[in-house]
């Protein structure tokens, strides 16, 4: 009879062992005298799950049911989380010594688990055992085994990865309008950071030191003064300049003094750090204004040679790179087109091939080396809210230090002491609707709103309803309403992976999107009545939806499944898929009439166009701009998309015939996703409402 699990309050999870490996289900740690590996808490929940049965075989709906309950996930799912417990315990499939795959049956666990507390026993000789003893042996073995019941499920909550203390945070600056791109000195006393000043009419370099309010100005260029960084010494701050048609590279005394040029560029990609021995700065650069790649260099300061550091693959950029604190390495930051599926890489500061750390793409927003450690401290998107993570250099192992409160952009820690400091965030993403056609014209009003991130809305075929992104539930989710926001529904109920990039088929019954899992951009297909999402492509790393065929037979997808990004075109029925670009792309719509598949191209602005029966493709147009390749749609209408003129978000439509373009209105607080009514008269787009930014100092870490 098959014991299920039932929630015991106050429980811990028992460690046990598998063979050579130590279980520790609380950390998430599966380990041996040969190696380290932390499982994702699902994962980990499914191996506790088949620990408290040993032997028997636990068919897949079950599995599914215990450890994602009442979330609509497919058994690709289980499928990946059984691979990774696989590759954990380098088990074979097709001769276990772990985890067995019974066919049309389910799962079982081929070795028997031991709690920790037998691990000691004399085990030379079995069968020399008493029968006592082994009477013995099997009591603690059941009230063992009640332990792993009762562990499984509690570990259907959320397990951290490590045993954590709340951290010391306060605020360091607390000005008006946003203080950002902090670096904190060696000795954790002072902080530089970028602001607009009281005014904010002017962004330049400030520092302040710590136990004062007032902070210095160091520049007072009308350029955008930004990426300040100390000197070991803390004698210098250096920083870079963003003017109208050039950028450059500076440093200024710390107390304040004249500057110094140290290298001029004309395009400029985030981050600078300078070199325990005060003798290099690294920095990220792009050659190209079209194309959004960027590259590491190093610039002397003594001589102002610049040499290149890292040759990023085609289509991939390097940035935010920092030294670690005895110089010899640099890490940085290497992501796809429209910084999607972002790695942390180190190198050595001599150069060569560099080294991944990472092994799953996640968003990132800053990492810095953690004083005295060979690990970073890093910024990343888990569902819709940053948070800072731990990652040791040696082992690639990754923990969650806890901090509270705001979402971290850019942390920056001191090199001598465990003091950091990062971007503390509050923001509010609602969704807006601009009417042009409207008598008299609309303004842009807030259309869907809530206290959390709401956000990439689409209309439907016939206008009457909208799909939508929000993490109003407490994590993202695909949700419906009609035209106007009303009688919001949710659709699925994945409870924390990240989702993106909804999708309505032609006949409105389905919606296609993206699922991001363990970094995997994945793309399912879920019935807008409701029901367990379908996985539909599961090759490469990103499977970015964009489209569908007129028909509603295929779907397009940006895909990097073949090492470089295309467009491919996946039948939903069968899987099969055709790559329908050569020179590159990354999202794409075919025309109403099905004549032609529009697309734009990483790292690239502008839009291209080719038939769909097959041909040459050609530029149409030079926008968007290269980080607005997702800021465009086609409708019965025309084409429309978002540029920016004038320091104002505008919403364009192009006429292919004519090959003219014409403006329709400002669309304001524009941050992105574009959505134009099938005819063109109405569009919606998420906005920025309120972006809070303070620098805030974490101490004790």
């Amino acid at each position: 009879m098959t014991v299920e699990p039932t929630p015991i309050e106050n429980a811990s999870p028992a460690p046990f062992r598998l063979g050579e490996w130590t279980v520790e289900p609380a950390l998430n740690l599966i380990s041996s005298d040969r190696k380290r590996a932390r499982a994702e808490p699902r994962v980990m929940r499914v191996l506790t799950f088949l620990a408290a049965r040993p032997g028997q075989v636990v068919s897949r709906e079950t599995l599914l049911d215990a450890v994602w309950p009442g979330v609509h996930v497919g058994e690709d799912t289980l499928t990946r989380a059984i691979s990774e417990l696989r590759k954990i315990f380098e088990d074979d499939a097709k001769q276990p010594r772990y985890i067995e795959t019974i066919r049309k049956g389910g799962y079982r666990l081929a070795a028997t688990p031991q709690p920790l507390g037998t691990i000691g026993l004399d085990h030379a000789d079995p069968l020399a055992k008493s029968a006592a003893n082994a009477g013995r042996d099997r009591r603690r073995n059941r009230l063992w085994a009640a332990g792993v019941i009762a562990a499984a499920a509690l570990a259907l909550y959320y397990w951290p990865p490590t045993e954590t203390r709340q951290p010391s945070v306060r605020p360091f600056t607390t000005y008006l309008g946003e203080e950002f791109d902090p670096d904190l000195s060696a000795d954790g006393t002072a902080v530089a950071f970028s602001w607009g000043g009281l005014g904010g009419d002017n962004v330049d370099i400030y520092v302040k030191q710590e136990n004062t309010e007032t902070p210095l100005r160091l520049t007072r260029d009308p350029g955008r003064d930004i990426h300040a960084a100390w000197s070991p010494d803390g004698d210098a701050i250096a920083f870079v300049r963003i003017a109208q048609d050039a950028a450059g590279i500076y440093t200024v005394p710390a107390i304040g003094g004249p500057e110094r040029k140290i290298l001029e560029t004309r395009h400029w990609s985030r981050g600078l750090s300078w070199s325990p021995d005060g003798r290099w700065l690294v920095f990220a650069d792009r050659e190209n204004p079209d194309r959004a790649v960027s590259r590491l260099a190093l610039v002397s300061l003594e001589t102002l040679t610049v040499k290149p550091l890292t040759r990023p693959p085609a289509n991939k950029s390097d940035h935010s790179a920092v030294f670690s604190a005895d110089g010899s390495t640099v890490a940085f930051v290497r992501d796809g087109p429209a910084g999607a599926l972002q790695h942390i890489f180190v190198i050595s500061a001599e150069g060569g091939e560099p080294r991944q750390l990472t092994d799953r793409g996640r968003a990132i927003r800053g990492l810095t080396w953690a004083p005295g450690h060979n690990a970073l401290l890093f910024s990343s998107a888990l569902g819709s809210t940053f948070n800072l993570w731990r990652l040791d250099a040696d082992t690639g192992l990754i923990d969650w230090i806890d901090t509270g409160g705001r979402q971290i952009f850019y942390p920056a820690a001191a090199r001598r002491v465990s003091r950091l400091v990062y971007e503390g965030v509050e923001t509010e993403r609602n969704i807006w609707r601009f009417r042009p056609d409207a008598s008299p014209p609309e303004a842009s009003v807030r259309l869907i709103a809530s206290t959390l991130p709401d956000y990439q809305a689409v209309y439907s075929p016939d206008g009457s309803r909208v799909a939508f992104i929000s993490a109003r539930s407490g994590a993202p989710e695909l949700w419906l309403c009609g035209p106007d926001g009303e009688a919001p529904l949710r659709v699925t109920h994945f409870r924390g992976p990240f989702l993106a990039n909804p999708c309505w088929s032609p006949d409105g019954r389905f919606l296609a999107f993206n699922l991001n899992q363990r970094g995997r951009q994945q793309a399912y297909l879920v019935s807008v009545d409701g029901g367990r999402p379908r996985l539909l492509s599961d090759q490469g790393d990103a499977n970015l939806v964009s489209g569908w065929s007129p028909d509603g037979r295929r779907l397009y997808l940006g895909s990097d499944r073949d090492g470089a990004w295309q467009i491919w075109s996946l039948d939903v029925d069968t899987g099969q898929t055709r790559r329908l670009t050569r020179d590159g792309g990354l999202r794409a719509q075919a025309s109403t009439d099905g004549a032609w598949l529009y697309y734009s191209k990483p790292n690239m602005a502008g839009l291209w166009r080719k038939p769909l029966a097959g041909g040459e493709e050609r530029r149409i147009l030079n926008e968007p701009a290269v980080h607005d390749w997702d800021n465009w749609r086609v409708a019965r209408g025309g084409l429309y998309l978002a540029a920016r003129r004038a320091g104002r978000a505008v919403i364009l439509r192009y006429d292919e015939a004519s090959q003219t373009v014409a403006e329709l209105g400002a669309a304001p607080r524009m941050e992105g996703d574009l959505a134009a009514a099938p005819h063109g008269r109405a569009f919606l787009y998420t906005a920025f409402e309120r972006y809070q930014r303070d620098i805030l100092l974490l101490e004790e870490f």
